[in-house]
């Protein structure tokens, strides 16, 4: 378990985050190469990776919020909504200003070197709906800025030694543990159905058929998911049940002490110097991700119908999803008896197999098999 990977000019590097970024990266590789074979502009690939990555992130960290913030204080997000809390002062006219000015900089960037032009008004008048969202972005723009510029510049971060991060700015501290996602704390569905609601968005702009480039996005996300597992384990998260016999008491491991298993068995009185043996949940649904990357891979080139892929993807991960929690032990039931992701899982897999099957059943082009060049 190695929390921390290395710490470059005092910059803590966390493996958690490493190893998400290495699993983006991979996956943006892989999908662009895929497409340029099939036609598509790597171009567009990017720019949707770009909108999935952020929207999934959020959508992850909300969804992990919502899973695992209890009652009382016994978790470090009580008070952290205070951070969105814009009436309490805390604006800067600077930061205001300067987010303007970097809005007015974009536009004017976008119209000279952008594919089309940004036009509020033309020979039948002004655009009431470019110009109310144009209005709408230049405030939240101006917002945001003068937000982080009253918390992030002017004040001072505290933290470290097992604290919870925060910030303080004109005598007022703000939790900031909801924005801590470096070392941990992702859940992937709450990814998963924003970066699906972007991808169905920007094909549909862009006028792409949206299965078909979901076909080609998803054996990398299965790719990406591997290395964040991986991510996982060095992080001391997602840990699995103790087990001292049965099959998988051959492959457990014991993470070190003041680590996430160590203080969930309640070892921290103690002299123990190791947590009790529990099975590396995190490892196994890396194989399992990777093995699925492989079969999805090879599948792409014998479907029948685009959107095979995406579907089998969503199934075969939700059956192996659901399997899985039940050998993991840093979660509590919370419907039917089962996890928050079992729940999902079970939902997830029914919609997928329903589509497959749907697809499967109807009669197959004359040119099955091939992916057709453009959209």
């Amino acid at each position: 378990m190695h929390p921390k990977l290395f710490s470059p000019f005092g910059f803590d590097v966390y493996s958690y985050g490493f190893m998400l970024m290495l699993g983006f990266i991979l996956a943006i590789y892989v999908t662009t190469k895929r497409a340029r074979l099939a036609g598509i502009k790597p171009e567009f690939i990017t720019d949707l990776a770009i909108w999935a990555i952020i929207l999934g992130v959020i959508g992850a960290r909300i969804a992990y919020i919502l899973e695992w913030k209890s009652p009382a204080d016994q978790l470090p997000f009580n008070g952290g909504w205070q951070v969105f809390d814009i009436f309490d002062g805390n604006l800067s006219a600077i930061g205001a200003v300067l987010g303007l000015l970097l809005l007015v900089a974009a536009f004017l960037l976008h119209n000279r070197f952008g594919r089309s032009r940004i036009v509020f008004k033309d020979e039948n008048g002004v655009k009431a709906g470019r110009a109310i969202a144009a209005i709408l972005i230049a405030l939240i723009m101006t917002l945001l800025c003068a937000r982080a510029w009253s918390l992030f510049i002017t004040g001072h971060y505290t933290g470290g030694n097992g604290q919870s991060p925060a910030v303080v700015a004109n005598g007022i501290k703000y939790n900031l543990e909801y924005f801590a996602i470096r070392s941990g704390g992702l859940t992937f569905y709450g990814g998963f159905i924003p970066a699906t609601l972007a991808l169905l968005l920007i094909t549909w702009l862009r006028r792409y058929n949206t299965f078909r480039v979901a076909d080609i996005i998803a054996p990398s996300v299965m790719l990406g998911l591997a290395f964040g597992r991986i991510g996982c384990f060095l992080n001391g998260c997602c840990w699995g049940k103790v087990c001292d016999t049965g099959f998988f008491s051959n492959f457990t491991v014991r993470f070190p002490e003041h680590s996430n298993p160590y203080r969930a068995q309640g070892l921290e009185l103690t002299n123990a110097k190791a947590s009790l043996a529990v099975i590396p949940t995190q490892m196994l649904e890396s194989f399992f991700a990777f093995a699925l990357f492989l079969f999805l891979s090879w599948y792409a080139g014998r479907k029948r119908r685009n959107g095979e892929v995406l579907a089998l993807a969503a199934g075969i991960y939700a059956a192996g999803r659901f399997l899985i929690e039940f050998l993991r032990a840093d979660h509590v039931p919370k419907w039917f008896g089962l996890s928050f992701s079992q729940n999902i899982s079970m939902a997830v897999f029914v919609v997928a197999a329903a589509f497959f099957f749907f697809l499967r059943s109807r009669k197959a082009p004359e040119d099955a098999g091939q992916e057709n060049a453009g959209k």
